[in-house]
């Protein structure tokens, strides 16, 4: 930014949610509802959403933007999974699982973008600014 530009404002809210075989699962309600949620994705593909929207504050615009990526999960041992749950950290995750951690050894691949299965699309975002002149 240089010496007389003014910082441009933008407000930016994500949202994560997962998609598998029609159901939308969100954050688990307890320890029990993350353990069937692991249990059920496990050897299986599930899709990762994340909704975005900007608000650029001095143009006055607003845009929404979805990104998907599909996950795969391989196989996983019931002790692991409860272990991995009675650590806590599953509890306010999407899907009851956080890539970023513990759980991206449950990953036996995706197609699509990394960092939206952790919550923020950052090349999608990136690309956004830069259409607006803010990059």
């Amino acid at each position: 930014m240089s010496k007389n530009q003014e910082p441009y404002s933008v407000i930016i809210a994500c949202d994560t949610v997962i998609e598998f075989n029609g159901e939308i699962i969100g954050k688990p309600t307890d320890a029990n509802d993350a353990i069937e949620t692991l249990k059920r994705l496990r050897n299986n593909t599930h899709n990762v959403y994340t909704g975005m929207a900007l608000h650029y504050h001095d143009a006055d615009e607003y845009e929404e933007i979805i990104e998907k990526t599909v996950v795969h999960f391989g196989d996983i041992k019931d002790r692991v999974i409860e272990e991995y749950v009675k650590s806590g950290v599953p509890l306010n995750k999407a899907g009851s699982y956080g890539i970023g951690e513990f759980a991206a050894v449950f990953v036996r691949g995706i197609e699509g973008c990394m960092p939206n299965v952790v919550g923020l699309p950052l090349h999608r975002l990136h690309q956004a600014l830069i259409a607006k002149n803010i990059l």
